[in-house]
């Protein structure tokens, strides 16, 4: 699957009007494309929106898989692979030459490059995760951080690319308000500099996985029993995505009626390591699973009961809405910045970084039966999740895009 693979159907961005579009050639930049991945998806998406529009395109990156298409060309940037360093440098110089060789109308970069118009700050900012990781791995992240040249490159890079942006008056897209507070702190940019435009989650890939059938289907394959409750994690890196804590949680909940179980999606080899060994240790290896990653993720937020995601750092986490779309109650950890698509407690809950066990055992169990404590119907309460979700819907995501870049260029 590649850039023109991506969109299915119906899922093509409205026209935003009936006046006439000033067409443009647009450069889009990223270190490379592999199928399936998070940003590099979103890259693909936009790509095809902008083509639909009848822009021309071209992809600057080092490695690109996809079909030719009318107006979408490829430009190789041929990065030094030696150390992640030289990799992350060559990269940003490199295709700074290629793009002020060439006289694009407009520059769109995915990754840290040192010349664009428009930023999409999908990791908000390397000095962000730099101080988030340094608190929650102590002493021995320090002296990996002071002793990797890759950190000092990438802030190097970084404040180069946040000056470039500010005095060309360019535009960083953030994921989420939480996303421009991060760069704010080390970098002095103008608020009105900045864009929140969520990810873009093709929804249509979960058709036909939201009716009671598939869930009695899905949730037999688990074992599952009608008493049995299923709490989900959806991602990698689960560290900081906060699947620890859950483990540490599971010991408080109760299990006479019915059993708890818990399972994390993702691939995380040391994560799951770790996190088998701690589950073992407080007696509860039984109740949990790790599939890894899969492709099929509709299938186990199908059969879920609760939906967790207690990330202390998280530029949005488009899982949330995911979870949200099939509509699961769902825990947020005040680090992601999906946190911002929940309302108080009626559709789903934020959790705060230094939560007892204990007490999140409390919030989970409250999370498994907050829909059956509600005066309204069950069906009512999922619609309104799904509401939410619709935020980052496909259409209304790359519509966000197209006003952007057609506004600048008209």
């Amino acid at each position: 699957m590649g850039f023109a693979q991506t969109q299915q159907g119906n899922n093509s961005p409205a026209p935003l009007n009936k006046k006439a579009v000033l067409k443009v050639h647009i450069a889009i930049v990223l270190i490379r494309y592999k199928p399936y991945g998070g940003y590099e998806r979103q890259a693909a998406l936009l790509a095809d929106a902008l083509l639909a529009r009848g822009h021309k395109i071209t992809i600057i990156s080092s490695q690109w898989t996809g079909e030719e298409k009318p107006g979408l060309q490829f430009q190789k940037v041929s990065i030094i692979k030696l150390s992640s360093w030289l990799k992350t440098g060559s990269f940003a110089t490199l295709s700074q030459a290629i793009i002020k060789k060439q006289n694009f109308d407009l520059t769109i970069a995915f990754d840290r490059s040192l010349t664009m118009d428009i930023y999409r700050a999908g990791s908000a900012c390397h000095k962000s995760w730099l101080a988030t990781r340094i608190k929650t791995h102590g002493l021995k992240a320090r002296v990996s951080i002071a002793i990797n040249p890759l950190n000092r490159v990438i802030n190097y890079i970084e404040n180069k690319l946040f000056n470039h942006i500010k005095d060309k008056k360019g535009t960083i897209v953030v994921l989420s308000d939480s996303s421009a507070e991060q760069i704010k702190t080390f970098y002095d940019i103008p608020k009105k500099q900045f864009k929140v435009i969520p990810p873009a989650v093709d929804f249509s890939r979960f058709k036909d996985q939201d009716t009671p059938e598939f869930r009695i289907k899905q949730r037999a394959k688990l074992g599952l029993t009608n008493k049995d409750r299923l709490l989900l994690h959806v991602g990698s890196g689960f560290r900081i995505k906060g699947v620890e804590r859950i483990i540490h949680a599971l010991p408080h909940l109760p299990q006479n009626n019915g059993t708890i179980r818990f399972i994390a999606v993702g691939a995380d080899k040391k994560g799951i390591r770790q996190n088998l060994a701690l589950a073992k240790k407080l007696g509860v290896a039984h109740l949990v699973d790790f599939p890894g990653g899969v492709e099929t993720v509709g299938e186990y937020y199908a059969a879920a009961d609760c939906f967790l995601l207690l990330s202390m750092l998280e530029t949005f986490g488009a899982v949330t809405a995911e979870a949200l779309w099939f509509g699961l109650p769902t825990l947020i950890g005040e680090g992601a910045g999906s946190a911002g698509l929940l309302t108080g407690n009626k559709l789903g809950q934020v959790v705060g970084e230094h939560i007892e066990p204990d007490k999140l055992a409390m919030m989970i169990n409250e999370c498994i039966n907050i829909d059956t404590d509600k005066n309204q119907s069950q069906n009512m309460i999922k619609q309104e999740r799904r509401k939410l979700s619709a935020q980052c819907d496909l259409k209304t995501v790359m519509n966000q895009y197209l006003e952007l870049v057609e506004g600048i260029k008209q």
